[in-house]
């Protein structure tokens, strides 16, 4: 594919990334993170369910952070003393072949809500290598794909056809650039999805090429962006687009992907509605959180740690360890759980209402980032 002009980064302009900041080592953010992941499953896995709370899509969010929290440990089955490839296992026959739980086959009224679960069925496949974990995420892109077609390309938010999103369109870009380099026997067919995906994105102005996912709907009639629905962008939004540019790059063997992916990363952690330039973190723009939006930081920390593997980058560094140390330091309750403000809430204003699982792990993913990429290393990725 030829991409516009490569995009001059904006980060060899950035005064607040300039120098290295003292960040914790690898074995102190790898203990934050395990000692949360101890926290979330003690405190809010329901074993009868398979979910985090009572929450479905962010459950598959905190599985997706387990994952790679076992990558980081080597491949561990076992997490802070918990067998999380038994847990999967019984994740995956809960709702495969049984009537007693919601959802089967990971399935629901809502495309993005499965696109979040099949994004977590690869990473446990890469972990464990079990074929039917593949398929299930392979069947899953399947009913976005197949079942949710709107206009230009893209896909209805949900079963009901009544919004044409940013969210569910991005993450079927995602999971299918993703199965493109995992299902060699169907290379092509998830290829030309992820472009399809890709191409509605821009066509339809949610990205417009000024290197920043706009969100919000798209007329179903002339699947253009309707003014006024991306008033407020999100910090997931950019998350998912960056992972799944990382993942085209190695399908296409095109280094465009990642010059995309790496001024979407650097618009968003320079931008004041995702990151606050006084305390060096993260944040969301949203003024009150639900959980939904309690979710998001921690989709784009992962993505950014996704990144710095195909490309490492000292910024994505900072800001990360930064906002880990905040999360450590300022944001966790006395009972280990943690606030969806990373700077711990000085100004002391209302944060909205929402389950603490859902902030935890946020945070949880931020954690594990820092971890990583501390440690270094890279995904060798090979592009032209």
């Amino acid at each position: 594919m030829q991409f516009f002009t490569k995009v001059a980064l904006i980060a060899a302009e950035l005064s607040i990334f300039s120098s290295t900041l003292a960040a914790q080592s690898e074995a102190t953010y790898q203990d934050y993170a395990t000692t949360t992941a101890n926290l979330l499953i003690n405190k809010y896995y329901d074993q009868s369910t398979g979910q985090f709370d009572t929450l479905w899509w962010n459950s598959a969010i905190t599985h997706t952070a387990l994952a790679d929290l076992s990558a980081l440990l080597g491949g561990a089955s076992t997490v802070a003393g918990h067998d999380i490839f038994g847990i999967w296992d019984d994740l995956y026959t809960k709702h495969t072949g049984s009537t007693s739980v919601s959802n089967q086959g990971f399935l629901n009224p809502y495309y993005d809500d499965e696109g979040w679960w099949a994004l977590f069925w690869i990473a446990a496949y890469d972990l464990t290598g079990i074929s039917k974990y593949l398929a299930l995420a392979e069947s899953i892109t399947a009913d976005m794909h197949n079942n949710g077609q709107a206009c230009g390309g893209g896909i209805w938010w949900s079963k009901s056809k009544s919004v044409v999103a940013t969210i569910q369109n991005v993450l079927l870009m995602s999971a299918a650039a993703h199965l493109a380099n995992r299902v060699p026997n169907n290379t092509a067919m998830y290829q030309d999805w992820a472009d399809t995906s890709w191409a509605f994105l821009q066509i339809s102005g949610e990205y417009s090429g000024s290197t920043f996912l706009l969100g919000g709907n798209a007329d179903a009639s002339t699947c253009k962006l309707i003014a006024g629905t991306n008033s407020i962008p999100s910090t997931y939004q950019q998350g998912v687009l960056i992972g799944a540019l990382v993942e085209l790059a190695t399908v296409h063997k095109d280094g465009g992907y990642i010059d995309v992916a790496q001024s979407v990363a650097h618009v968003s952690i320079t931008n004041s509605d995702f990151y606050n330039a006084q305390l060096g973190t993260m944040h969301e723009p949203l003024g009150g959180f639900d959980n939904d939006s309690a979710q998001f930081k921690g989709i784009l920390a992962r993505n950014l740690m996704i990144l710095n593997r195909a490309h490492p980058d000292i910024n994505y560094l900072n800001i990360i360890t930064k906002s880990a140390d905040s999360i450590w330091a300022s944001a966790r309750n006395s009972d280990g759980t943690i606030i969806a403000l990373w700077d711990g809430n000085p100004s002391g204003k209302d944060i909205g209402s929402y389950s603490l699982e859902v902030s935890t792990s946020s945070a949880f993913e931020c954690l594990i980032a820092a971890a990583e990429m501390v440690k270094g290393g890279t995904l060798g990725i090979t592009v032209d």
